[in-house]
């Protein structure tokens, strides 16, 4: 008998201490709902800045480089490094004390102009016949919808 009331008792304190189940009225009348459990918000890697909207300007401060060098956000990801500079030709590298935080946001789903966000592969279906669209911000590479599959022509990179 003993055993059976403990089981018994336990199994009600866990069913009413669980997340969002309904608690006994109140003294008022009222009844009440215990609070969903919520995550804790993702920390960012030491040496992030706090925000996207933060991470601007130089990363290297007194000689130091950050302790992360790629930093995650809701609104996209965010480096440490050189600003991009758009030429083919080999560039001698910047030091460090140049570095900025470069940061881009993912491409929509489609867009303005109708093609994909991101770069279709070479070979993968496509649906409007001589559809062009073109991908890059510097090294351009041009892709074609050719017999309903994508071809690619690029990337055409400046000297």
């Amino acid at each position: 008998m003993m055993r059976h009331t403990l089981w018994t008792f336990i199994l009600l304190v866990t069913a009413g201490c669980s997340a969002g189940t309904r608690t006994p009225a109140s003294v008022s009348g009222e009844e009440n709902v215990a609070p969903q459990e919520v995550s804790p918000p993702q920390e960012k890697a030491s040496g992030c800045p706090a925000s996207f909207a933060e991470a601007k300007g130089g990363c290297v401060h007194g000689g130091q480089l950050p302790s992360s060098m790629e930093c995650t956000y809701p609104e996209g990801e965010c480096w440490c490094g050189e600003t991009p500079r758009c030429s083919g030709a080999y560039m001698i590298p910047m030091p460090p004390e140049t570095w900025v935080w470069n940061c881009v946001s993912p491409p929509p789903e489609v867009r303005a102009d109708g093609c994909s966000g991101a770069s279709p592969n070479h070979g993968d279906a496509c649906a409007e016949e001589g559809k062009s669209c073109s991908y890059g911000d510097c090294c351009v590479l041009t892709m074609t919808c050719v017999n309903g599959q994508w071809t690619g022509a690029g990337p055409g990179c400046p000297p």
